[in-house]
């Protein structure tokens, strides 16, 4: 904040209006301020028209023609389509009587015309008027419509007028609006002025009666309606006739001073509301202008800051001092365009367009908000690096970035959408190795497989190794019969998905045992057992009988042997038929009995079918031998 402290002034005064006239591309030439009338607490109003040139600080009184007649509290604005300032309204004195008369004056001639309205306003004061580009209009709001002695509003207004001049044909026409939405409370000395960007008309706080409020609201002008902001904390406190303007280089809505209740103590607080973020922020002007109310702002386009003067430093101080107040202008961040890439792609830069109107050095920062987590360097640049990462399925990632000015900071999202590129293969599950019996089913199970994109799967089975079997090459699940034991069977499953990617799992089943064990046996010992002892036998007797017993001896006793061996070890009862025949030497029934000697039980023994006769082997007597062969082992046959 800055004291320009010219070396010529207008006399000190409350209740005056200041409004910045001209400025690039205006018919009117380079930007002005003109300030009109006001109140001195002792010496009443008055009708001055004062220049205030903002490249040379000079103030400067003009000699005017049709100059309205002397009053305070009344409203002005700059009319560029006609290059005149409009005055509205406004008190004759602390009393009244209220006015609602318009003029325009003409900065080129210095000349003010008093111009015919038509559905003017009631008469009033503390009112705000101000020219919204996009109606090629004005709008007016609020003000008090009755006053008291000492100028306090004690009939208030929340009406809404565009006003419409023609200088030519020296007309102002009035069309009272009836905006959709809850119009705000009525007021006077609200803080008003237009937004071009939003094209939105910005209100906060304002005198009622005997007490002031922090109200807000906008008329969105697009659509004829009044609008409660969503702001964020902290805001100002309650409060009426502050300084106040919109600052277009900044961005902001500018407040400074005013009072917490009509008769109140002015103060100095100073704050800043940004449409853009719906933020209040509170400033420390350095230096301080002090306490100030119904001081004469506008913003000044040239300056590119507020300017006010005068208003009421105490309950009965008036400052006649002309101030300049800059404010931070935050840096502007456009909204970023999201991005699609796929798996493991380096070095996407977003390219974030940002902007500054005070040209301050910047600073970044970066953070991912959700999403797989992302590699990201040089987060504190405006353009970093993302690494995007490894995903299953499509994902999308958020991010924030902020930029400041050391001042203010302005933020913006980015949304990176990583398509599945990369195909992952699956993981095959054919389930944990087993331990089986010979003969059993073994059943595998390929449904614990895993594809990490979710893609169907198809299952292939192979055998790797150990004895042939017969096992199903395709489905999700397969099974075979365990062989004779022991032995191993190695399997492995291969799971392909619809990308081609196969992921592969091995799987061990181990044979214990074989089929049928004490049968094999027994019938495969009891064979060789009555070959050897028939051999022997025969060999050792020297004679057909002795062979031919010998043989019969050792096969009956071999296959009863092997055959009881089925319950309880066939092996050895052949090996002792054939040991005990091989013995005997030429007596078949040393033979026979050898050969049943080996015997177990009744039920295991060989029947006399079972043995060789006499006359089979050519010899002797018709009789049967190995009758005994049921008996144990070594039962006496001398009596057969």
């Amino acid at each position: 904040m800055t004291n320009l402290n010219p070396n010529t002034r207008p006399s000190a005064r409350t209740g005056a209006a200041l409004v910045a006239a001209g400025g690039p591309g205006s018919a009117f030439g380079p930007e002005a301020l003109f300030l009109f009338a006001g109140n001195a607490t002792f010496s009443g109003t008055n009708n001055q028209t004062w220049r205030y040139d903002v490249t040379s600080n000079t103030w400067t009184q003009l000699t005017t023609t049709g100059t309205p007649t002397a009053r305070a509290w009344h409203a002005m604005s700059w009319d560029p389509l006609q290059s005149r300032v409009v005055l509205f309204g406004g008190s004759r004195d602390l009393n009244g009587p209220l006015l609602n008369d318009v003029y325009l004056f003409d900065p080129a001639t210095s000349a003010w015309q008093a111009v015919t309205s038509t559905g003017a306003p009631s008469p009033r004061f503390l009112s705000s008027l101000v020219y919204a580009p996009d109606l090629q209009a004005h709008l007016l709001f609020g003000g008090g419509t009755a006053t008291s002695s000492n100028a306090e509003a004690t009939m208030l207004s929340n009406e809404l007028f565009r006003l419409s001049v023609n200088a030519d044909a020296g007309t102002a026409t009035w069309t009272q609006l009836t905006p959709v939405g809850t119009a705000p409370a009525a007021r006077s000395s609200a803080c008003v002025d237009y937004d071009p960007v939003r094209r939105r008309l910005h209100l906060f706080g304002g005198e009622i009666v005997n007490d002031t409020i922090a109200a807000q609201a906008e008329y969105d002008v697009a659509s004829n309606a009044w609008v409660a902001p969503v702001t964020q904390s902290p805001a100002p406190s309650k409060r009426g006739s502050m300084v106040c303007a919109f600052d277009t280089r900044a961005d902001k809505l500018v407040l400074y001073g005013g009072v917490t209740s009509p008769s109140g103590s002015p103060f100095s607080e100073a704050w800043t509301y940004e449409p853009a973020t719906r933020l209040w922020t509170r400033v420390t002007p350095m230096p301080s202008a002090g306490n100030i109310t119904f001081g004469a702002p506008t913003f000044s386009r040239e300056r590119g800051e507020l300017v006010f003067f005068g208003g009421r430093s105490s309950l009965i101080g008036v400052s006649q001092a002309t101030w300049s107040f800059r404010v931070n202008a935050s840096p502007r961040l456009a909204p970023i365009a999201p991005a699609t890439l796929g798996e493991a792609v380096v070095s996407m830069r977003p390219a974030p367009t940002v902007s500054d109107a005070d040209g301050d050095p910047l600073t970044w920062s970066w953070v991912q908000l959700t999403g797989v987590d992302a590699g990201i360097t040089q987060d504190t640049t405006a353009t970093p690096t993302i690494t995007t990462p490894r995903v299953v399925a499509t994902s999308v990632l958020t991010y924030s970035v902020v930029v400041s000015d050391g001042f203010d900071r302005s933020d913006a999202g980015f949304v990176l959408t990583v398509n599945d590129s990369i195909n992952e293969p699956p993981a095959a599950d054919a389930g944990p190795n087993q331990t089986v019996d010979a003969g059993a089913v073994v059943t595998l199970d390929g449904r614990g497989s895993v594809d990490p994109n979710g893609e169907t799967l198809v299952f292939t089975w192979a055998q790797t190794s150990g004895p042939s079997v017969l096992l199903p090459v395709m489905g999700t699940t397969t099974s075979f019969t365990a062989p004779a034991g022991p032995t191993s069977i190695g399997v492995r499953l291969t799971a392909t998905d619809t990308r081609a990617g196969s992921g592969q799992a091995n799987v061990v089943i181990t044979v214990r045992g074989a089929i049928g064990g004490g049968s094999a046996g027994g019938s495969a010992g009891g064979s060789a057992g009555g070959s050897a002892g028939g051999s022997a036998g025969g060999s050792a007797g020297g004679s057909a009988g002795g062979s031919a017993g010998g043989s019969a001896g050792g096969s009956a006793g071999g296959s009863a042997g092997g055959s009881a061996g089925g319950s309880s070890g066939g092996s050895a009862g052949g090996s002792a038929g054939g040991s005990s025949g091989g013995s005997a030497g030429g007596d078949p029934d040393a033979g026979s009995s050898g050969g049943a000697g080996a015997g177990s039980s009744l039920d295991a023994g060989a029947s006399a079918d079972a043995g060789a006769s006499e006359d089979d082997a050519g010899v002797g007597p018709p009789r049967q031998f190995g009758v005994g062969c049921g008996c144990s082992s070594g039962a006496d046959l001398s009596g057969v």
